[in-house]
């Protein structure tokens, strides 16, 4: 994987980040029905949670710069996206829209598995492994 592909993975990482943040900051209320519709709404907890994406835009942008924080922040996330998923997984038949649970434990895992096989890619890369 070349240095430009990298750059452009971790700056599409930062970008789906910010925009997931994004969304969530601005326009709770969207999110919540659209696709995050478990339990009651509270603009409040889906402010706090865009607080963690735009963290993990911030990181996915820097680790764009500087190879260093590739793999610690690839691994971040890939643990954040397991957790995610596992959580959806649990919470499935509980979503307020009967598509939104199934889906979103798909679409999680499916990135939880992308993250996972980048991760493994990053790793052999930096310990010359061909």
């Amino acid at each position: 994987m070349s240095e430009r592909t990298l750059r452009v993975v971790f700056l599409s990482l930062a970008a789906f980040n910010l925009g997931l943040g994004a969304w969530l900051f601005f326009f709770p209320r969207s999110f919540y029905t659209t696709i995050g519709a478990f339990g009651a709404y509270n603009r409040h907890y889906e402010r706090d949670v865009a607080t963690f994406y735009f963290a993990f835009a911030l990181g996915a942008w820097v680790a764009a710069l500087r190879p260093s924080w590739r793999v610690p922040m690839l691994a971040i996330t890939t643990v954040q996206f397991l957790v995610h998923t596992i959580n959806h997984r649990i919470d499935a038949g509980d979503s307020n829209n009967s598509w939104a649970g199934p889906v979103d434990v798909v679409a999680l895992g499916l990135a939880t598995v992308q993250l996972a096989a980048l991760l493994w890619l990053l790793r052999r890369r930096e310990a010359g492994t061909p």
